[in-house]
């Protein structure tokens, strides 16, 4: 369900409202959005597992997308750079953008689905930056695409930095900087890592296979000599989105239950996370 979080946010007069939303919804992403708005539950299990996975996070996303945009309209910018851009809706929905360059990084399988389901939207669309982040240089790409480094840069990083190592945080901020001219302003959001957000990750695929749609099947074993294996197997051939996540091919995601206990391991034992 991409993108159906922040399209389950209710309109807040006067603070947030955002027009685009279900035009850039499929049909079946639809359902649990309207569930969520019309506060009204499913019955069935499957349905309101959907159902709640909306309703929580949109609460989350409210506040920090009406935070994002008052810092955008705080420091105006001749250029906007969203990083990690997804099904991000401010290009349409933001009057105070008109005259702004704005540019969407992201994968370029996610630009053209975007592209696709933001074909029936008015208004000027933003410039779509694919970039390969295992291939391609941020700065050289974005040039490529009318970006001036000798302008200021307003640039948005949201929801992505929880998904990435610190090695990897370091690096985007590092390329940032080699494009940003005196003035330019960095809006990023970041949670704190603690137990309960590694255990959530784990309670989230959990839940995501008990509604049929995945299969997760694991098996303990003693080895000898005091070792145990955990073999961990999640078939995810009726959640496609998940599957894509997992396998990398979304923006901020990827690693899958490999990163997850591991980072689970590292903190319970040392403290300290492997991802930032």
């Amino acid at each position: 369900m991409p993108g159906s979080r922040r399209r389950a946010c209710p309109d807040r007069p006067g603070r947030f409202a955002d027009p685009t939303a279900l035009t850039l919804l499929r049909p079946d992403e639809r359902e649990a959005v309207q569930w969520v708005r019309d506060g009204v539950p499913p019955r069935t299990w499957r349905q309101r597992i959907d159902y709640e996975t909306v309703r929580a996070a949109a609460e989350l996303m409210a506040p920090r997308t009406i935070a994002i945009d008052d810092a955008i309209r705080a420091h105006p910018s001749r250029q906007l750079v969203i990083l990690g851009a997804g099904l991000d809706g401010r290009a349409w929905r933001m009057p105070e953008l008109a005259g702004v360059a704005v540019f969407e990084v992201d994968q370029p399988a996610t630009q053209q689905d975007k592209r696709e389901r933001a074909a029936g939207l008015p208004g000027t669309p933003p410039r779509f930056v694919p970039v390969d982040f295992g291939r391609d240089r941020l700065a050289a790409t974005l040039a490529a695409h009318g970006h001036r480094a000798d302008l200021a840069t307003t640039w948005v990083w949201e929801g992505v930095v929880p998904y990435l190592t610190r090695a990897e945080v370091a690096a985007t901020v590092a390329e940032l900087a080699t494009c940003s001219a005196p003035g330019s302003r960095l809006v990023v959001n970041f949670q704190s890592h603690a137990a309960s957000t590694a255990l959530g990750r784990v309670v989230a695929r959990l839940l995501m296979a008990s509604t049929g749609r995945s299969r997760l099947t694991y098996e303990i074993a003693e080895r000898g000599n005091g070792v145990t294996s955990l073999t961990v197997t999640h078939e995810l051939e009726g959640a496609p989105q998940t599957l894509a996540q997992v396998a990398g091919e979304v923006e901020g995601a990827g690693g899958g239950w490999a990163e997850i206990l591991s980072d689970l391991k590292s903190l319970l034992e040392t403290g300290s996370p492997l991802y930032a």
